[in-house]
């Protein structure tokens, strides 16, 4: 239970801690992965929100709309994923090591031309 508001790093480091994340926010979705904790991303009909990131792990068959998809597909899903969480987490893994080479690549890039 998290009762006061935590600065970005605090956030992140928590995650490590998690053994499960549901989530309607992709940043939150994001440091799940990264941290290779099994999420639950619930969209709130707007695809553009966890569709691409879903898609770049190659896991769009769990995104869910809470809009669209009836509260027994959405319970459905979540012990899908729930139950599963290792087939999950190995459906990730690959995409996720790619992602975050890809990602120090840039930054490293960066430091490079002086940007950050």
């Amino acid at each position: 239970n998290i009762k006061n508001t935590l600065n970005l790093a605090e956030t992140i480091s928590i995650y490590p801690l998690m053994d499960f994340v549901i989530t309607n926010r992709r940043h939150s979705s994001i440091f799940s992965a990264v941290n290779n904790i099994p999420f639950f991303a619930l969209s709130s009909g707007h695809p553009w929100q966890f569709l691409p990131f879903m898609e770049d792990l190659g896991i769009d068959d769990y995104c869910v709309d809470f809009i669209e998809n009836s509260e027994s597909d959405i319970l459905n899903l979540f012990d899908k994923i729930y139950c599963d969480k290792e087939k999950f987490l190995l459906r990730i893994e690959k995409k996720v090591s790619f992602l975050r080479k890809n990602s120090s690549e840039h930054i490293n890039l960066m430091k490079e031309r002086d940007l950050i």
